[in-house]
């Protein structure tokens, strides 16, 4: 099953950043588990043995989801070429995916202390401003 491979490798990923913060390093993610129990969804997975299974995993800091609508994803990924023939890019799981998200980061928002959505529909200076002010380094 593609989840246990997701889980070794974020096992991996745990460590390494436990290891960076241990030696005072900030930790920047792309994706964390926020995304494990989006893309673990999409392949049927229930979240509760999504969340079980990934309980190992640190709490961010502070955790950013940048909401995009579906036309636009499509279109940004057709453009850096990346709509690839995976179930993840498929319309509908895309689609499956967006709910997802803000599913999540309703769920999240009130269990971590810091869980913002973004709207990264506006252009790329105003959501690394918006980002910037909620890391307050600008």
């Amino acid at each position: 099953m593609l989840l246990y491979l997701h889980v070794a490798d974020r096992i991996a990923h745990v460590k390494f950043i436990e290891e960076k913060l241990k030696r005072g390093y900030n930790v920047i993610c792309d994706r964390y588990v926020i995304s494990s129990l989006v893309y673990q969804q999409i392949q049927g997975i229930p979240l509760e043995f999504i969340e079980q299974i990934n309980s190992f995993c640190i709490e961010p800091d502070i955790t950013f989801i940048l909401d995009i609508p579906l036309n636009e994803r499509i279109s940004r990924l057709m453009i850096i070429n990346q709509l690839r023939n995976t179930i993840f890019f498929k319309e509908e799981n895309l689609r499956l995916e967006q709910r997802l998200y803000q599913e999540m980061y309703n769920r999240y928002k009130n269990k971590w202390k810091n869980v913002f959505l973004i709207d990264g529909q506006r252009g790329i200076n105003h959501v690394f401003k918006e980002i910037t002010n909620l890391l307050d380094i600008s």
